[in-house]
């Protein structure tokens, strides 16, 4: 295509950004019970009215991103308003951080034992 023919150029994504949270699990976790914390504290921000508005789809996943040397990666990814990308990230974090303990769930060890809390 000739240059002369562009007309416009834009970036159709500048108003949103996509949410990666990577979460790792000890070889030996139940691997369901870790996909429905994971899920459930995602559905909980998205559910949160501070957020509600900014989130522009559900969440996909989570789903296994990695089987890594000493853990599975699970992964799930939001598509949110870019302007509230930190305040949403942070509130994920956190709330994944707050129910997986609550499950009995958790990274693996650092001695590399794979421990799931």
């Amino acid at each position: 295509m000739p240059n002369g023919d562009i007309r416009w150029i834009g970036n159709l994504s500048e108003r949103w950004a996509r949410i990666a949270i990577d979460v790792r699990f000890a070889y030996g976790a139940d691997l369901r019970s870790a996909k429905e914390a994971f899920a459930a504290a995602l559905a909980n921000v998205v559910d949160d009215d501070r957020y509600r508005d900014a989130v522009l789809e559900e969440p996909t996943g989570p789903f296994v991103r990695e089987l890594g040397s000493d853990a599975v990666v699970l992964r799930a990814t939001l598509r949110v308003d870019r302007s509230r990308l930190e305040s949403i990230k942070a509130a994920a974090l956190e709330r994944i951080a707050e129910t997986l303990p609550e499950e009995g769930l958790g990274p693996p060890r650092a001695d590399g034992a794979g421990s799931h809390m």
